[in-house]
């Protein structure tokens, strides 16, 4: 037998890594984009922004 065949199908390492790589760069996006409001408008519109204070 010939132990040298290749995998047809995608490994876990393959199935796991674009939604990682995704989420990462997802997540830096938005923590950009809330710190940039944060920056520009201030804390308390921001505060106001997101609805935590009325």
């Amino acid at each position: 037998m010939n132990n040298n065949k290749e995998n047809k199908y995608p490994t876990l390492k393959v199935i796991m890594l674009y939604p990682l790589l995704g989420g990462a760069i997802f997540c830096v996006i938005v923590i950009a984009i809330m710190f940039l409001i944060l920056l520009n408008s201030g804390v308390a519109f921001s505060l106001e922004y997101f609805g935590i204070v009325k």
